[in-house]
């Protein structure tokens, strides 16, 4: 409606990093990517996203970042967008960005516990053995402490970039030129 000012904020990564941690943070499985690819899914179409939201709030009211460029540049364009007095960034913020990536095109998953416990107590409630529920509740925390706990690397492979960088390089494209910026590195 008219009496409304709605302005969006809008930050974009290069696809096959924004799938890498993704995954990773959301602990997901060998074919995310695959599957991905095949349901086409529409969150990673940037052109179609960018323009439909240029077309509903204005060009103006619209601020589009590049996570590649870094929190510093990203944080002084907001600055600016909102009219603020000056920016938030702390010199130790850059380097909390991407503390998930362990390299290029690897991810480190969060570090998670096993189910051992769980899976040991729904199994002895199952098979009726309910009076070693409590005492296993009572040593858990202890269990659980002697139990290491694991974390999983996510991996985007060269093959799997260049498929992606192709399954999205026509969007790409129009959004390069739409927003007037070389997106092609």
């Amino acid at each position: 409606p008219d009496t409304f000012d709605l302005q969006a904020i809008l930050t974009l990564r290069n696809q096959a990093d924004y799938m890498g941690s993704l995954a990773a943070q959301v602990g997901s499985y060998p074919r995310f990517v695959d599957r991905t690819l095949n349901e086409e899914d529409p969150s990673l179409e940037f052109y179609g996203i960018v323009k439909d939201l240029e077309e509903t709030l204005g060009p103006e009211n619209l601020l589009l970042l590049f996570y590649e460029d870094g929190l510093n540049t990203i944080s002084k364009n907001i600055t600016e967008f909102l009219g603020a007095e000056r920016e938030m960034v702390r010199p130790d913020d850059e380097a909390k960005l991407n503390v998930k990536k362990a390299g290029h095109g690897v991810w480190r998953t969060a570090p998670r516990e096993p189910r051992l416990i769980t899976n040991t107590a729904h199994s002895l409630k199952e098979a009726g053995f309910g009076r070693f529920l409590s005492f296993l509740r009572r040593a858990a925390p202890w269990i659980q402490r002697l139990i290491p706990k694991y974390a999983h690397t996510v991996t985007i492979s060269a093959e799997q970039r260049k498929r992606i960088q192709a399954h999205f390089s026509e969007s790409n494209k129009k959004l390069s030129e739409l927003v007037g910026r070389n997106l092609r590195d």
